[in-house]
């Protein structure tokens, strides 16, 4: 079980992770319990289902490699071939989010980063890179990166968020390149969470019977990995549904204003 408390303006989030049961306390709180163990309803909170793909990494790599289509295969061929893009790792939440907000602002539709981690002591996230060394006297560039939330106890890789420089005009030449950079970097991510003894890797979501066009478009990316889909759920208490509400008057407000 993981722990994680989020700051949205002034209000704090509360996150349980993979917990097996309740506490009574958390009623009165703004929290959720994220892939709760315990599936039944709980008074005063709200239930909702949540669908992911599981990769399983405690099989062998050709296993893990094969299960991929074949054009993730190709692909993840051809970069590792490049030598200028390279693999990292960091636990420099900062540098996440900088990147990410560049990268929101480069689509319509979506925020900045709306909230900082505060971790505890035990609770671990962690930003894979993957960075282009267009030339050996120069400092490399990230092009894609990844949010994990680490759960030991569970065995899990959850990603949370992800982001790239796909849609930036400085680096249009590069589309292909950091598409196929996406690629390599979940291939090497699953490579680094088995090698900490991890066994499953969590894409973060699946849209169900989604109509949105980019929804589909990210299932379809997830899927070309392999995997298994699963439904979980999550539980939001009353103060933590109130508080979204607060945020969509908020962004709905500010998106008038702009137009």
């Amino acid at each position: 079980m993981v722990f994680v408390k989020r700051k949205f303006f002034f209000i704090y989030i509360n996150e349980i992770w993979f917990a097996n049961n309740f506490s009574f306390f958390s009623l009165f709180k703004v929290s959720r319990y994220l892939r709760c163990k315990d599936k039944k309803f709980k008074f005063g909170f709200f239930r909702d289902t949540f669908s992911t793909i599981i990769i399983k990494l405690d099989q062998s790599l050709d296993s893990i490699f094969n299960n991929f289509n074949s054009t993730t295969r190709n692909e993840i061929r051809r970069v590792e071939k490049d030598s200028t893009i390279l693999f990292k790792t960091s636990n420099d939440l900062n540098l996440f989010y900088g990147f990410y907000n560049k990268f929101a602002k480069s689509k319509k539709n979506l925020s900045q980063f709306n909230g900082i981690y505060l971790l505890n002591k035990n609770d671990i996230m962690i930003v894979t890179i993957a960075a282009f060394q267009f030339n050996k006297e120069e400092p490399d560039e990230p092009m894609v990166m990844h949010l994990y939330l680490i759960d030991y106890e569970e065995k899990r890789a959850v990603l949370l968020n992800s982001a790239s420089l796909f849609r930036y005009k400085e680096f249009s030449h590069l589309k292909n390149k950091i598409g196929m950079a996406n690629r390599f970097l979940h291939f090497r991510d699953m490579l680094y969470f088995r090698s900490l003894g991890l066994s499953k890797y969590d894409f973060g979501g699946y849209a169900i019977n989604t109509n949105d066009t980019e929804k589909k478009q990210i299932n379809f990316f997830k899927q070309s990995f392999g995997g298994e889909i699963i439904t979980e759920y999550d539980y939001s208490s009353f103060l933590f549904f109130l508080a979204k509400q607060i945020q969509k008057l908020l962004k709905y407000v500010k998106l008038s204003f702009l137009n």
